[in-house]
């Protein structure tokens, strides 16, 4: 019977133990996009190009610099930009991203396609910006954008959670 209890508390210490070093593996290799607007042209007008790189029509953009503060790699897979005073998405229709961006690395000038005009002087939106670390846990970084004059607009505040 002893041998039985201590086989079992042995057992309890282990998994705590492997818990603790998942979460320690976790918070090392931990990922924070950030996403700002760009400084000089936050909204313009961007190229769509066909198939073969051919220039076809032109759709409004938003630019963004990417920044990953984080110890670990991140994988972008996904944004969503809410218009707050109509709750539209504004992200283009089947717009799909897969994009690994390493630790500390940055990325000026990215651009998201939006399905129309961008909102006038003073609206608000949050852009969420969905991406997983190299373990697969997924998070998100949300961001609050004021809409300057155009083609301005500024970050307001901005929030990580693990979704």
């Amino acid at each position: 019977m002893i041998v039985a209890v201590g086989t079992l508390f042995l057992a309890v210490v282990t998994w705590q133990l492997a818990k603790s070093s998942e979460r320690s593996l976790e918070a090392l290799d931990l990922p924070f996009l950030l996403a700002t607007p760009n400084r000089e042209i936050a909204f313009d007008l961007g190229t769509v190009v066909d198939d073969h790189g051919e220039a076809v029509d032109a759709e409004w953009v938003l630019y963004v610099e990417l920044v990953n503060l984080g110890a670990g790699p991140a994988i972008l897979d996904g944004v969503c930009l809410m218009d707050d005073a109509t709750n539209a998405d504004l992200v283009k229709e089947n717009w799909e991203v897969d994009w690994l961006i390493k630790a500390g690395a940055e990325v000026d000038g990215w651009k998201i396609p939006l399905r129309h005009d961008p909102p006038s002087h003073g609206g608000l939106l949050t852009l969420k910006v969905y991406y997983r670390s190299a373990s697969g846990n997924r998070y998100q970084t949300l961001h609050q954008i004021r809409v300057g004059k155009q083609p301005h607009a500024h970050r307001l505040s901005f929030k990580r959670e693990r979704s």
